[in-house]
């Protein structure tokens, strides 16, 4: 075979390769991941919420950071697969901690209470004088996979509510919600653990309403 034919065609083959190599650098890379916003979810007004000149002055709130449990503290949304199993979705995250978003959902309710004129984040919290300080203690908040198939949420909180000035514990419960998912709808998750966090916030503002109410008829 000719030789300068050979060199020609070995040419052509390399600039096929350095053709086809640029093509595949070029080529944009889609990122699948997808990051989830907690949103707070206003509710019908219920009695005593809407009053708009509760006797006496508004309450000052300080705001304990919240305290996240450590399996589920973390950018990648948790799915449980099994009683002692779970794994986390690398490519649906939240887009801002976990304690940071339900902080924020907490503040947007109690801010719509007539009773409350002031939230306190601490530290800032503990160098100003406040009516009451509250306590979140998030314990699950986790998409669940069942083995049918189907699949759900689960939301769980602990709170406390202490005075201001004596640092007592006035009131507190444990907050829990649950319900169906669509499994892979992460958007809906999302939506859910909004409602829930939102559920929270208004049952802590209740709380206080009637912690101060009862305060003021004393």
């Amino acid at each position: 075979m000719n030789p300068r034919f050979l060199r020609i065609a070995g040419v052509a083959a390399l600039g096929g390769v350095v053709v086809m190599s640029a093509c595949t650098l070029t080529r944009p890379i889609t990122d699948p991941t997808r990051y989830y916003l907690l949103a707070s979810v206003e509710f019908e007004e219920e009695a005593g919420r809407g009053d708009e000149h509760p006797a006496g002055e508004p309450l000052s709130v300080g705001l304990r950071r919240i305290q996240v449990t450590d399996y589920f503290n973390t950018p990648a949304i948790t799915v449980r697969t099994g009683e002692n199993s779970l794994r986390y979705s690398e490519f649906n995250r939240w887009a801002e901690s976990l304690d940071r978003g339900a902080s924020r959902i907490v503040r947007e309710q109690l801010r719509g209470d007539p009773f409350v004129g002031s939230i306190l984040l601490f530290p800032e919290a503990s160098r100003e004088e406040v009516n009451y300080e509250v306590e979140i203690h998030l314990l699950a908040c986790e998409a669940v996979e069942h083995p049918d198939g189907s699949g759900s949420y689960s939301f769980r909180a602990f709170w406390m509510i202490y005075d201001g000035v004596e640092r007592s514990i006035e009131s507190g419960g444990e907050f829990t919600r649950t319900g169906d998912w669509s499994r892979g709808d992460y958007a809906a998750f999302a939506r859910s653990i909004s409602g829930a966090c939102s559920e929270l916030g208004r049952e802590i503002a209740r709380q206080l309403r009637e912690l101060e109410t009862a305060t003021r008829e004393i």
